[in-house]
């Protein structure tokens, strides 16, 4: 997943570890003030990192199907809902 910024048109940064061959990842941003970073996986899993960071800080594992959509709560309460192939929604807390 990559970050762009387009009055630069340079790739500000670069998110490692969300792989797909069947699916495009999705990605979207959320936590306390967006500086969290959510990507999608196919093996059912959810990255999440720092906007400062390229690797991963954490892995969400629940889905037995690839995650096909991920969106951060509103509330900025650090709520996370992924859907997955697998016909299930999970919300992840106090991410």
């Amino acid at each position: 997943i990559f970050e762009w910024d387009l009055q630069e048109h340079h790739v500000k940064q670069r998110f490692l570890g969300a792989t797909a061959e069947r699916f495009v990842p999705r990605s979207c941003y959320g936590g306390f003030s967006n500086m969290f970073v959510t990507g999608t996986r196919e093996n059912g899993s959810v990255l999440i990192w720092h906007r400062d960071s390229s690797s991963p800080v954490k892995m969400l594992v629940g889905h037995k199907e690839p995650v096909t959509s991920v969106a951060w709560s509103p509330s900025g309460a650090g709520l996370l809902a992924s859907a997955s192939d697998d016909k299930t929604v999970c919300i992840w807390g106090s991410l």
